[in-house]
């Protein structure tokens, strides 16, 4: 089973089966970004696609910078100029943006790979990190 813990609610819960999606809330939260990057996660899961395709349609998905049109936006309490900015997969900026995207396969038999991009301020991966290792 998978858990995390959310600061905002102070409890560890378990993660259902299926496809989900984090950004700096809740689980799952339906805020234009999260829906559109879990769409495109189970797209990417579908079928008999090898790995390395899957992890190469994975990394295009958290690199889009396309921001959400004014009329999806959440209202967080940032400002419609922000929340345009933070309505993306990926954020570019100076003082804030996206600096690493990371991917991660479980197989069954207890198979992982690890892969990190890192990015500078202009969003351009910097840096590539990648371990395979087994559990068992």
């Amino acid at each position: 089973s998978l858990h995390y813990f959310s600061s905002r609610i102070g409890e560890i819960i378990k993660v259902p089966l299926g496809v989900h999606a984090l950004s700096n809330h809740s689980l799952n939260e339906p805020w234009p970004k999260v829906e559109k990057t879990k769409s495109a996660l189970g797209a990417a899961l579908q079928g008999k696609m090898p790995w390395k395709a899957r992890q190469v349609a994975i990394y295009a998905m958290l690199s889009d910078t396309t921001p959400a049109p004014d009329e999806a936006l959440p209202d967080t309490g940032v400002g419609l100029e922000w929340e345009r900015v933070l309505s993306s997969a990926m954020i570019v900026g100076e003082k804030y943006g996206t600096r690493c995207s990371t991917v991660m396969g479980i197989w069954a038999n207890s198979e992982i790979h690890f892969a990190e991009h890192s990015r500078d301020a202009s969003g351009i991966v910097s840096q590539t990190a990648s371990y395979d290792f087994s559990l068992g």
